[in-house]
């Protein structure tokens, strides 16, 4: 479709400029024949520049649909209700974060639904006390804001904080009922970034580098294009890949 497009689009320029031609060569001094050649001449320009923005953009859109990039949020917090709604219609979530305890708080119903469905299938991966990197974290966060919430204690508290409700949440639901939780400890790797995978879409959130908690995440949505390329696929390769080399240790 698209050659054949080309082929339209340079034939139409190709007898545009002929024309021209002619009427210049066989019909001069004439100045309906100025104004006709002038007029075409601006056709021509137009197709042209049509032509190059068309493909500039085929470009781009071939290169998002090959990601899976499908939008773009500039805060994380005016997309959590409607990642809390898609996970309460899901049948397969992974969550992958260092605590994120006020989402999960936040979203007990969310979690519950999801949970009593019998097919439904619902990962965590939080951070191990152990890892290493959770000292780090603790001295951006806590240290250097003097703030005990976020020190070493205070997130190891928020971790098993967060293991416990979601424990208490799925033994809540009648076993008959309920489908399968999963919760994994992200034993040596840093939390590069978090994610929300639910069904075939995928929340990417990047990590921040500044010490303020306050500061507003951007959130890239991508689909799961089912190329191994895309971003969906990369991410969900990656976790099965730490799972199978006990990168990730599952508790419950």
């Amino acid at each position: 479709m698209l050659k054949q497009s080309k082929k339209i689009i340079w034939s139409s320029v190709f007898l545009i400029t002929v024309i021209i031609i002619v009427l210049n060569v066989y019909i001069q001094n004439d100045n309906r024949v100025n104004i006709i050649t002038a007029v075409l001449g601006s056709i021509i320009a137009s197709i042209v520049i049509s032509f190059f923005y068309n493909e500039e953009l085929h470009s781009s859109l071939s290169l998002y649909n090959k990601i899976g990039l499908n939008e773009y949020y500039d805060n994380f917090e005016v997309i959590q209700d409607k990642i809390r709604s898609k996970i309460s219609k899901a049948k397969e979530v992974d969550i992958y974060v260092i605590y994120a305890s006020t989402f999960f708080s936040s979203s007990t119903l969310a979690i519950k639904n999801i949970l009593s469905q019998r097919d439904s299938k619902l990962r965590i991966f939080l951070y191990d006390e152990q890892n290493l990197f959770l000292q780090a974290y603790g001295n951006q966060w806590g240290i250097k804001n003097n703030d005990t919430k976020y020190d070493l204690e205070g997130l190891k508290k928020l971790i098993n904080q967060v293991k416990t409700e979601l424990v208490n949440i799925y033994n809540e639901i009648e076993e008959s009922k309920r489908g399968k939780l999963e919760i994994y400890e992200i034993l040596d790797a840093p939390v590069s970034h978090s994610f929300y995978k639910i069904d075939s879409e995928l929340f990417y959130v990047p990590s921040k580098n500044t010490k303020f908690k306050s500061f507003k995440l951007p959130v890239f949505m991508f689909k799961d294009t089912k190329n191994e390329k895309c971003m969906f696929s990369k991410i969900e390769s990656e976790i099965n890949t730490m799972i199978n080399n006990n990168e990730l240790k599952q508790v419950f």
